[in-house]
């Protein structure tokens, strides 16, 4: 019998060590043999506070009857944003959005519940001028989109 992924939802919902935790994905691979949990919280997620709620996760899978690897990590610096507070959580910093061969740099600056809106920088010819001059623009995008945001990492 395979692992009811809404029952581990329904455990990590009852998980109060870490209140503003939040799942990024929940995932069964390795033909189910393998549970694969990514979480977050709004402040970080540290090393030992995964390894808690791994501990956590493990013990209930146990009460359960489920005999099954679990692998519980925080998203990686260069995956792509997923969830919701993973862009609330990054309002100011410097994303790089690709859209089919688009893609725009710039800073996350605002978040609402159906999308993102960046600020960035681009060169225009503007009437009356010879050279092109930066001009600074802002640009909207639906979370339904098909775009992949990912924190520029490094200088910014």
């Amino acid at each position: 019998m395979g692992v009811d992924l809404a029952e581990v939802a329904t455990w990590l919902a009852d998980y109060r060590a870490l209140p503003d935790l939040f799942v990024v994905d929940i995932r069964l691979e390795d033909a189910g043999e393998t549970l694969v949990l990514e979480a977050d919280c709004d402040n970080n997620i540290s090393t030992d506070q995964c390894a808690e709620l791994s501990a956590y996760i493990a013990t209930k899978l146990e009460e359960a009857g489920y005999d099954i690897a679990l692998m519980v990590s925080s998203p990686g610096l260069t995956t792509p944003l997923r969830h919701i507070r993973q862009f609330q959580k990054n309002i100011g910093q410097t994303v790089i959005v690709k859209e089919g061969k688009e893609k725009w740099e710039g800073k996350m600056v605002a978040v609402t519940p159906d999308g993102f809106t960046i600020e960035f920088e681009h060169k225009e010819r503007l009437e009356g001028k010879k050279k092109p001059v930066l001009v600074r623009s802002t640009k909207e995008f639906l979370f339904l989109g098909a775009q992949e945001v990912t924190i520029k990492l490094g200088k910014r």
